[in-house]
């Protein structure tokens, strides 16, 4: 139980931050699609997680390691690897991407600032989190 509610907290932020990363490169009406695009995503990742954990836990080796030992070592090896694979390609904002053009960059910013939602969230000082909290849309539910 205390491995799984680590591992809750070390996912709680994997779709608010997706979220934030696809708004900072598409402005809203194509950031829609994306988004729809994401929830497909998670919901087929979790059909066919359950389905390569179900596989994974038919193994039977000759280590003595149970399939639930495997399901770990198996799904661990593909996140760290996909990781490994996206991280020169993962960025704050379009300004710092190293993949992009100086011109796609700055397309990308003028479309977002079009929109009307680049913000600047740079520190987190006392002003910023009295915006954060006295903003009425973070209770609703």
């Amino acid at each position: 139980m205390t491995i799984r509610f680590i591992i809750g907290i070390l996912e709680a932020g994997l779709i608010p931050g997706s979220i934030f990363l696809l708004a900072a490169y598409y402005p809203r009406y194509e950031l829609q699609w994306r988004l729809s695009m994401l929830h497909v995503g998670n919901a087929i990742s979790n059909a066919f997680g359950g389905l390569l954990a179900y596989a994974v836990a038919s193994i039977h080796s000759s280590n003595g390691w149970h399939g639930w030992r495997w399901i770990f070592v198996i799904e661990g090896l593909i996140t760290v690897v996909l990781v490994v694979l996206c991280l020169p390609f993962m960025n704050d904002w379009p300004g710092t991407a190293k993949w992009l053009r100086p011109r796609e960059k700055a397309v990308l910013e003028e479309r977002i600032r079009n929109d009307g939602i680049i913000g600047s969230m740079d520190k987190l000082d006392r002003k910023a989190i009295i915006r954060c909290l006295a903003d009425w849309k973070i209770y609703l539910k």
